[in-house]
């Protein structure tokens, strides 16, 4: 696994988002559904619900070749996500965001999340894969939906 870049962000909102640096309107409205699925999706743009609230966290941000997940993790959530033309992706808050290269393709984002000294460690998988689906890998007790997702968002 290729470390690609680590910082420190805040949780604004209990979310972290990920998105095409592209996009006009990058972040997603969250309905109920969303928050009991942890994530809102819709092509180029994933927010996903953190385990603490405008708190600080550490993210990681990795490239691999094999499907991945924290061991310790309390929440896990795979999505497809598609870079196009070796575009810049952001991730952060709706106050900040770091700016990440990524080659071109269709990738498994994985979202794994867990705490360390009431410290929230959030790591962003991308692997390529075409046919990757929607899944939760691993839930608390704050994840209500795990089966059918809601995979569209405004």
């Amino acid at each position: 696994m290729k470390l690609l870049t680590s910082f420190k962000a805040e949780t604004a909102y209990s979310q972290i988002a990920i998105f095409d640096s592209k996009l006009e309107n990058p972040y997603n409205n969250w309905t109920e559904k969303h928050v009991a699925q942890g994530f809102s999706w819709r092509e180029g743009s994933v927010s996903f619900k953190t385990l603490l609230a405008d708190s600080p966290a550490k993210i990681s941000v990795y490239l691999t070749e094999k499907r991945s997940m924290c061991d310790e993790a309390f929440r896990a959530i795979e999505v497809p996500f598609k870079v196009r033309n070796d575009e810049i992706i952001e991730i952060g808050n709706i106050y900040e965001t770091k700016r990440v290269g990524l080659p071109t393709g269709n990738y498994s984002l994985t979202f794994s999340s867990c705490l360390v000294d009431n410290i929230e460690h959030i790591d962003l998988i991308f692997r390529l894969d075409p046919s990757v689906v929607f899944k939760i890998l691993k839930a608390d007790k704050e994840i209500t939906i795990t089966v059918i997702y809601v995979t569209e968002a405004e």
